[in-house]
């Protein structure tokens, strides 16, 4: 009830005195390794794939990624990608895999697409996303995270996930920090599975692959290539408003009689 009410901060403090639940257990495995992206992409060129990406350095411009692929709801393989690394072979394999037909699930995964871009990689087959999915069904909340869906459908907690920088991910203790994404990647998996029945129930599920879903590219490429802005004009305009809003409460007072707090 929490959750749906988002009484965000007494849902927190709640969580902070109860006990740690166990994670979901998976077997996640390393995307860099040895054969490591031929056993994944054996795995998932034909069936549908769960993706978690997470930033290395700033969001707004990483300058690597972590990206997790999840071949169902308790397999993954987790990796950094960057643009060295995909030049390689097996980045070259991962590449077109991603810029590929075969089907792809993910949670917000225009912001996934938008991080891939910047390391060249193309985001094509997306077929679900549950961020979507959930906002389709709770379009009222202003908040669809996956640990907080994960934990409301599918009664699975999720491990905070760090914020990662490059010399966190060359110190010891690699694998243990990348598991918590190939987790994620699994919990969107198992989440789309619960949510699809749900949209068909509901009778949005037209609505969800005809329109949302295949908006996703769109908005990418809109976001990435921006707008036009003259910002001439705009600064004209910022300052008559700035003149205006000046005016305003002397033009106030004075109808007013006594001046006061506007």
């Amino acid at each position: 009830l929490f959750r749906e009410l988002e009484f965000k901060q007494l849902l927190a403090e709640l969580e902070s005195q109860a006990p740690a639940g166990p994670s979901p257990v998976a077997d996640i495995r390393p995307l860099n390794g040895p054969h490591a992206v031929a056993d994944c992409l054996e795995r998932v060129r034909a069936e549908e794939a769960a993706l978690w990406c997470a930033p290395v350095g700033p969001a707004h411009a990483p300058s690597a990624l972590v990206m997790a692929v999840a071949a169902d709801e308790a397999t993954a393989w987790v990796g950094r990608l960057d643009r060295a690394w995909l030049a390689t072979a097996d980045g070259t394999m991962l590449r077109d895999w991603l810029a590929g037909p075969s089907p792809k699930l993910g949670h917000d995964i225009k912001l996934a697409a938008r991080w891939l871009d910047r390391l060249g990689c193309k985001l094509i087959g997306v077929q679900g996303d549950t961020m979507l999915a959930a906002y389709l069904l709770s379009p009222a909340r202003t908040s669809q995270t996956l640990g907080d869906l994960s934990a409301e459908y599918a009664d699975q907690p999720l491990r905070p996930l760090p914020v990662l920088e490059d010399d966190a991910l060359a110190a010891e203790g690699r694998e243990e920090r990348l598991a918590p994404f190939g987790q994620a990647a699994c919990a969107v998996f198992r989440l789309h599975r619960l949510l699809a029945p749900k949209l068909r129930e509901a009778g949005l599920a037209a609505l969800y692959t005809e329109l949302e879903l295949p908006l996703v590219e769109v908005l990418a490429r809109m976001e990435r290539t921006g707008i036009a802005l003259d910002v001439p004009y705009l600064a004209g305009l910022g300052s008559s408003m700035a003149t205006e809003l000046a005016r305003l409460p002397e033009e106030v007072y004075r109808l007013a009689g006594p001046a006061f707090n506007v």
